[in-house]
């Protein structure tokens, strides 16, 4: 009985140990997701702060943020580059769209003037 014991009291232990270690793993992984929601926020924020006028309101082009959630983890860092190859790729399009707006916006002024 000591043996048998002894034996699940060492397989308890490594059992301890590897969720431990997963744990830290899950903690590193979501404060990476946390820093990088965080910077993708300021970025959307000066874009913002730069692109919005007086006249123009926040929901003429809304910024795009990751949000960091538990479904991020299962997703490879290869998977997780390529998300943010394509977050980085919709917010050139959006800039690209307000721009087209506002050139139309001008345009239209421009016609009511006439």
């Amino acid at each position: 009985l000591q043996r048998d014991l002894d034996k699940m009291t060492n397989l308890v232990e490594k059992h301890v140990e590897r969720i431990l270690g997963l744990e830290s793993a899950l903690r590193q992984r979501d404060e990476s997701l946390q820093k990088i929601n965080m910077q993708l926020h300021s970025k959307d924020m000066q874009y913002l702060q730069l692109h919005a006028g007086p006249d123009k309101h926040m929901l003429d082009c809304p910024a795009l943020t990751l949000q960091s959630s538990r479904s991020l983890d299962t997703l490879s860092d290869l998977k997780l580059q390529r998300l943010e190859a394509e977050l980085e790729g919709a917010r050139h399009e959006a800039q690209g769209a307000c721009q087209r707006e506002d050139e139309l916006k001008a345009e239209c002024e421009r016609l009511k003037d006439e």
